[in-house]
């Protein structure tokens, strides 16, 4: 099983490079060599919205923190979907460790979107053999984590941490 390393050497990373998103760009080179485990050490690594593939694993060790960036342009207010992290249509996909995936709801501008059209946080959708364990998800700007039209759904020990608007619900299955 291949690996990437996401590795913070300042307190905030920007993993929105001039040419895309850099942590989406490790996500799609693991797919396409059959699947593996992208880590994020501990550290703030501010990114851009975030799309996994069949087989890949987002793992963030204890400290690190996954932050939605705050550029609505590339934000993922303005994502196909509407999620931080979008899983569609995938097999074998899992987001697990001890860190935290902050969609920044409370900085982001939310007034311009009515409630029922605010993006998710995580968002799986059309999936078979998806885990979510250990993480921290908090701050989304609707539900936390959706579950919709998946089968061997597994959450486990996920903390949810969102409470300041309607429609922040933690987990929902469809």
């Amino acid at each position: 099983m291949l690996c990437f390393l996401v590795a913070s050497v300042l307190s905030v990373t920007n993993t929105c490079g001039l040419g895309g998103c850099t942590l989406q760009e490790r996500i799609d080179s693991l797919a396409e060599s059959g699947g593996g485990v992208v880590r994020v050490e501990p550290g703030i690594h501010e990114t851009c919205a975030l799309k996994l593939h069949s087989g890949i694993t987002l793992h963030l060790e204890k400290g690190a923190t996954l932050l939605a960036k705050k550029d609505e342009g590339k934000g993922y207010q303005a994502t196909e979907g509407h999620a931080f992290i979008l899983a569609d249509g995938v097999d074998n996909v899992a987001i697990t460790g001890e860190g935290v995936i902050d969609g920044r709801g409370r900085d982001l501008a939310h007034g311009s979107l009515k409630v029922l059209q605010q993006p998710r946080l995580v968002w799986f959708r059309d999936c078979r053999n998806v885990s979510v364990k250990g993480v921290t998800l908090q701050n989304g700007r609707r539900w936390s984590c959706y579950f919709e039209r998946c089968n061997g759904v597994l959450a486990s020990r996920v903390k949810i941490r969102s409470t300041f608007q309607r429609c922040c619900d933690g987990i929902d299955l469809e």
